[in-house]
């Protein structure tokens, strides 16, 4: 087209070029790949949450049966130090020891002093407890001198 002035205008409509030749189906075949891809992705961090939860709960669990079996084998072995005690009462060469630290053993029964302890009944009846044990008042002093001289 001719303008006014003379001057010549000329539009030209440049063609843009495709990724691949210009086939739409092969652009939507590499966005379902990507799709794929990403789904699959994700399915597998789904899976690895899941198996990482799954394992520090078995780790805890694992954790919480080896402290309920250690537990339950230091009872077992103080009783049968116990029963070792009262069996062979005038062997005193075996090197077992019935009752627990800073607990003392007489006649077939560990007693533990809280003398520095200032608690209610109450709170000491649920410290025994908590320590698989009886609550005990002594009432003669011949018996409490003899369990403290040992």
């Amino acid at each position: 087209m001719q303008s006014e002035n003379g001057s010549t205008t000329l539009y030209v409509k440049v063609k843009r070029p495709t990724l691949l030749s210009g086939h739409p189906a092969s652009s939507s075949i590499w966005r379902q790949a990507a799709l794929g891809l990403l789904t699959f992705c994700l399915m597998l961090l789904i899976g690895l949450v899941t198996l990482g939860i799954m394992f520090l709960q078995t780790s805890n669990e694992i954790n919480s049966d080896s402290e309920k079996l250690s537990q339950r084998q230091r009872q077992m072995a103080v009783k049968l130090c116990q029963e070792l005690i009262i069996h062979t009462s005038e062997h005193r060469d075996h090197k077992c020891k019935p009752c627990p630290k800073t607990w003392h053993w007489h006649r077939n029964s560990c007693y533990y002093f809280a003398t520095n302890e200032e608690k209610t009944w109450p709170n000491s009846r649920k410290s025994c407890m908590d320590k698989n044990s009886t609550l005990v008042k002594i009432a003669s002093q011949n018996i409490l001198r003899l369990l403290f001289s040992k």
